[in-house]
């Protein structure tokens, strides 16, 4: 599949346009809830579709980090929202926003959003799904520094230990700081990404404006990354979908712009 960035980087932006002044306020007055999580879900992937083609196009990483944190701080009014509302929340498996926001180094906006995350396991969600969800929600609202304890860990390592066996032998070199453990954990993790996002590159039907974000840039790689720093480990590998411009340091802060507006003031 081929990708004109540029063209899909400006129907990005005509969609929000669109999205902001006319779907939305319909949709909030009139839609049902999940047309409302459908739409605010729409919006942040045009966000993501942005920041990603404005970094492979121009090499702005700020710009990437800044649209990571527009897509973030609107998932967030959402949740806020429906929790309002009393209405059913997307899964915690619905987390590209919450990885964006760590990966752009938004630590305040990250630690807000796991706080408004559905913390019960949804419906048609996986046990292992919910459980590894669950896990980065519970350690990304850690303070800096801080470290789960035993009693913390154990009801997720169950779900985790056989089918995510990786991502758990990850989670625990992340928690050991050890830097060269964490690096070969990531990798074999890397490798079972990179095998669905090529199979998802050529299958039949997926659209490239739903998919650009994702083909090039690994979110979860890049979040988890940015713990591993927060731990105190240097990971300096070149890595596939984790380029090194996604990986310096956040220097432009969110200004709340571009954020819908659900009608009270964002808790």
């Amino acid at each position: 599949m081929e990708f004109d960035l540029a063209q899909l980087r400006e129907e990005a932006a005509d969609s929000l346009d669109i999205l902001f002044d006319d779907a939305f306020p319909e949709v909030l007055a009139e839609g049902t809830v999940e047309e409302l999580v459908g739409l605010v879900r729409e919006a942040c992937v045009h966000f993501h579709t942005q920041g990603v083609t404005t970094l492979l196009l121009d090499g702005s990483p700020q710009h990437l980090f800044y649209q990571l944190a527009c897509a973030a701080e609107n998932w967030r009014r959402l949740l806020i929202h429906l929790r309002a509302q009393g209405a059913s929340l997307p899964p915690a498996s619905d987390n590209a926003s919450l990885l964006g926001a760590v990966a752009g180094g938004y630590w305040e906006l990250a630690r807000d959003l796991c706080r408004v995350s559905a913390s019960q396991q949804g419906e048609e969600e996986y046990e292992d799904e919910f459980a590894w969800a669950r896990l980065l929600q519970e350690f990304i609202a850690l303070p800096e520094g801080g470290s789960p304890s035993e009693v913390w860990l154990h009801p997720h390592e169950g779900a985790l230990a056989k089918s995510q066996a990786d991502r758990w032998e990850w989670f625990q070199a992340l928690l050991s700081g050890d830097g060269g453990r964490f690096l070969a954990a990531l990798e074999r993790v890397l490798q079972q990404h990179s095998a669905e996002t090529e199979a998802e590159a050529v299958r039949w039907g997926t659209s490239p404006e739903q998919f650009v974000a994702y083909r090039f840039i690994w979110f979860e790689g890049l979040a988890m990354l940015r713990l591993a720093e927060r731990r105190g480990m240097k990971v300096e590998a070149p890595l596939l979908y984790c380029p090194p411009l996604a990986r310096v340091p956040m220097k432009m802060a969110y200004d709340g712009d571009w954020a819908l507006s659900f009608g009270a003031a964002p808790g």
